[in-house]
């Protein structure tokens, strides 16, 4: 039980860091592409959970990235 608290917590502290790392995407083109590489990383490595908080966090990516565009 402890071990599964602790992962939780680690998926959540994954998904935050990955939601900054979108936000700081607009500062930072090069980090497209670590992005996608810790991306295809997470998704062998977290749990379910984790992995459905990352594809909330990409859309969120993605939107930062078009409105980027427009601006």
């Amino acid at each position: 039980m402890i071990f599964i608290q602790k992962r939780a917590a680690f998926d959540r502290k994954a998904a935050l860091f990955y939601l900054i790392s979108g936000i700081l995407y607009k500062f930072d083109k090069e980090s497209n592409e670590r992005w996608m590489k810790q991306i295809k990383h997470m998704k062998y490595s977290c749990s379910r959970t984790a992995q459905t908080l990352m594809k909330i966090v990409w859309i969120f990516h993605m939107t930062i990235k078009r409105q980027v565009k427009h601006i």
